[in-house]
């Protein structure tokens, strides 16, 4: 049995203005998936939990190939921009569930709240 993520795009930050070709391959380069997202950006992807694949994103603003680690019943969002070609984004994550452990880089780092102090 497949779980499934959802994968939500957006491009030149609105949401679904363009229907796009979602193809997902496993580790091996086998194609998994092939699909097309809604007039919203939205499509819903069976997949094994825990699973790295590649997402392929083919627009007709561009064409992106995305590593994903699946997690069942997530939600991934994907922006997509045809001002800026290959430009890094630093992400600061944070656990709702503990607030004080963010993950920057790779590295998960812990630090002290210093108001309730």
């Amino acid at each position: 049995m497949k779980d499934y993520i959802y994968i939500k795009i957006k491009f030149n930050n609105y949401l679904g203005c363009y229907r796009s070709k979602i193809i997902i391959k496993d580790r091996c380069n086998k194609t998994v998936f092939k699909g097309i997202t809604d007039h919203y950006g939205n499509i819903e992807i069976p997949v094994c939990d825990n699973e790295i694949y590649q997402v392929y994103i083919l627009s007709n603003i561009k064409t992106l190939i995305i590593p994903l680690l699946a997690i069942k019943n997530k939600t991934y969002q994907i922006d997509i921009n045809n001002k800026i070609d290959n430009h890094p984004i630093t992400l600061l994550l944070i656990d709702t569930h503990y607030p004080n452990i963010k993950i920057e880089g790779g590295k998960i780092v812990l630090w002290q709240d210093i108001q309730f102090q």
